[in-house]
């Protein structure tokens, strides 16, 4: 009688700790399960720069306190207290309003809350959570199509340290818009113009930077027309258009809404202009760089950090130099006005939460490291988690004055 394996090897019993293991193995295999865990570890970084932070302020160390700094304040202020139908709200501030945010954030924070129970900070801190997960997630299906299933993992944990992450653990847009952003980029890639248009749709209606998304979803419809132009005649030969009117559709409605509370449909126009944001082609940066910073005028940490952050940029584009031409024409149109949106506006510049938005060049970054070996991949993430607890740091510190 031949010994099988089963009898030599028999099988541990079912609830029994090697078989729990043997599970939890299995499951760690996968690469949803890998990512997972890996964002949750990644998120310790910017949150020791921000403790770090409240430490040196002698502040108690607590969510509400990164929660609500910066424009997280606004955003947990609108869940908790709705839009006003002024365009300031004097007790808080008399200059700057809360009607540059779009309201699909804020009434995001406040479903949770009414959900979960839980108070305003902590649903905010659950819902950016949860968002930032399923957009790595999304990011490594995304990352595949472009540079395939083993750089993809890379370019997932890429993200997950960069400095731009920061705003992943603060109850900021980021999470969402860019979670709706890449689902839509990938769905514009395998061709379902309808869900593809209903993403586009929940980007632009969080966020003014959708317009980005949205010039890029209308030059894949148009590709896809143009390349089928023979088949016009049937039914559903029109559908690569959906994503354009979806995208009109929701800046119409934020528009609509704040024409509502305020008579004012252009009231988010008229509130990033008192947040001093206009067109000015990338002078003031330029001023703020060459003059600002050596002179230690005001607000030289401000820029100082962004002028880190736009040499660290230049590396990343130096890294993503040999797979450019994997980039198809809509996401060059997303990446050109998203540069537009960061440089020609002075105000906005290359701060790490903005820089994030250009996601196709970190994935494209990580396939060139992922090809240099896994020392140099480690040393590259080893020096953003550095940069990562710096600038989280820099924007804790109120006295530095260091905005998100």
């Amino acid at each position: 009688m031949v010994e099988t394996d089963e009898l030599r090897h028999p099988a541990p019993p079912i609830g029994s700790p090697t078989r729990r293991k043997d599970r939890l193995r299995q499951a760690y295999r996968h690469w949803a399960v890998r990512l997972t865990l890996i964002f949750f570890i990644s998120r310790l970084v910017p949150v020791t720069g921000f403790a770090l932070a409240q430490n040196r302020e002698r502040v108690p160390i607590s969510w509400w306190t990164m929660m609500a700094r910066w424009d997280g304040f606004w955003y947990i202020y609108l869940a908790k207290h709705g839009y006003p139908k002024t365009m300031v709200i004097p007790a808080i501030n008399r200059h700057y309003g809360p009607w540059g945010f779009f309201p699909t954030w804020p009434w995001t924070i406040r479903l949770t809350h009414d959900v979960t129970r839980l108070d305003y900070p902590m649903a905010g801190a659950l819902i950016v959570s949860l968002y930032g997960v399923a957009f790595i997630l999304v990011l490594r299906v995304f990352a595949e199509s472009l540079i395939g299933a083993e750089a993809a993992d890379a370019a997932a944990v890429l993200v997950c340290f960069f400095p731009g992450t920061l705003v992943l653990s603060l109850a900021y847009t980021e999470a969402s818009f860019l979670f709706w952003c890449t689902l839509a980029f990938v769905l514009l890639g395998k061709r379902r113009w309808g869900f593809a248009a209903a993403a586009v749709f929940m980007a632009c209606v969080t966020r003014e930077t959708g317009v980005a998304l949205a010039a890029a979803a209308a030059t894949a419809g148009v590709q896809e027309l143009l390349h089928h132009r023979h088949e016009l005649r049937r039914p559903r030969a029109w559908m690569p258009l959906l994503p354009a009117p979806a995208a009109a559709l929701a800046f119409l409605l934020v528009g609509s809404f704040a024409k509502f509370r305020t008579g004012n449909a252009l009231a988010w126009i008229d509130a990033e202009k008192a947040w001093s944001q206009k067109l000015d082609f990338g002078h003031g940066l330029y001023v703020a760089f060459t003059r600002t910073i050596p002179s230690r005028g005001v607000e030289y940490r401000h820029y100082t950090v962004q002028l880190v952050m736009l040499a660290f940029f230049v590396l990343i584009v130096t890294l993503a130099g040999p797979h450019l031409r994997r980039l198809p024409l809509p996401m060059w149109v997303y990446l050109i006005v998203s540069l537009i949106s960061i440089f020609a506006f002075s105000h906005v510049g290359p701060r790490p939460r903005m820089l994030l938005t250009l996601f196709p060049l970190l994935v494209l970054a990580a396939a060139t490291l992922k090809r240099m070996g896994d020392v140099w991949f480690a040393t590259f993430i080893a020096i953003s988690a550095v940069l990562t607890v710096v600038m989280a740091y820099a924007i804790m510190y109120i006295p530095w004055h260091v905005t998100a």
